[in-house]
């Protein structure tokens, strides 16, 4: 629970600078969070949780394409051991992406 409302309060923080250059950075960092519910047989043996990503794009301004990796956090604490059961423990995942991009600057391009 610490560590999620560490990760809010950075949050609420970052998005409260401004930077009056923000169109020239050949980066972007974002950073998010939410709740992570159990369903099916999972929600037998864990409880609601919370998760976290933090994203990183990068590229050059004269270029077109660019690169964005993502880390992904998952953790769902234990509700308790079913009778009979097997014994169990909080179910943490963690995660990476990596995508290239396309970007485009135009304007007049829409999506419809």
């Amino acid at each position: 629970m610490k560590q999620l409302i560490l990760v809010v309060g950075i949050v609420l923080l970052s998005s409260l600078i401004s930077h009056s250059a923000l169109g020239q950075k050949s980066y972007a960092l974002g950073v998010g969070g939410g709740v992570a519910i159990p369903v099916g047989k999972l929600s037998n043996t864990q409880k609601t949780g919370y998760n976290g990503n933090v994203a990183l794009a990068i590229g050059v301004s004269e270029l077109p394409i660019g690169l964005r990796f993502d880390g992904i956090y998952n953790m769902l604490p234990l509700r308790t051991t079913p009778a009979g059961g097997l014994a169990s423990s909080d179910l943490r995942i963690i995660g990476a992406l990596g995508n290239r991009l396309r970007c485009s600057s135009s304007p007049d391009i829409t999506a419809f």
